[in-house]
């Protein structure tokens, strides 16, 4: 056995691995801005499947993490992301066609915002159908009327796949390929 077939089997593993996060999807992130009354304000990042760019609405279940920090004065109050969100209820509604939040609906529907809000021990966001305001440690503040709505997200970032995954793949099969040809040729 040479050195190129004591290598076959790892780079054939290597290859479909490399088929394998080819598969993956890319993520996308958009960061969140909001502005409200009193010197309060929230910003974060959404990120989910770039394949869901452009398919109209997504909700949480959708979404890959979601992380807010929540300002007064521009001084941090404290954040939270998805894997920390401690309140009973969660809706998001995001319209990756549009790349907006969808608002103007009670909180709990197809067209509100509800992100960890009234934590006692963390910070939350609400968007009804009458108003918009965070919550700090359960504390409501920064109302603002939901059709004065500052809330934004901006598109900031992909994540694509390594440049290199395409070349390494093709490599690896190409070596696969010569050692079950010599294999073939040894065994005649």
């Amino acid at each position: 056995m040479n050195l190129r077939t004591s290598i076959a089997g790892p780079l054939l593993g290597a290859f479909l691995s490399a088929l394998f996060f080819a598969g993956s999807a890319e993520a996308v992130t958009f960061d969140i801005s909001w502005t409200g009354s009193g010197g309060y304000s929230m910003t974060g990042q959404l990120t989910f499947a770039s394949g869901l760019l452009g398919t109209g609405v997504i909700t949480e279940s959708q979404v890959q993490d979601l992380t807010i920090n929540v300002l007064l004065n521009g001084v941090s109050q404290g954040s939270a992301s998805l894997a920390s969100f401690n309140a009973p209820q969660f809706n998001l509604n995001f319209d990756t066609t549009t790349g907006q939040f969808v608002v103007g609906d009670i909180s709990g529907g197809p067209a509100g915002q509800i992100w960890n809000f009234d934590s006692a021990t963390s910070v939350g966001f609400i968007s009804g159908s009458e108003q918009q305001l965070v919550s700090v440690n359960g504390v409501e503040v920064g109302n603002i009327v939901v059709t004065d709505s500052t809330l934004s997200a901006t598109l900031t970032s992909q994540t694509p796949l390594p440049a290199a995954l395409p070349l390494f793949a093709t490599g690896a099969c190409a070596i696969g390929l010569l050692a079950r040809r010599k294999r073939k040729a040894l065994a005649a």
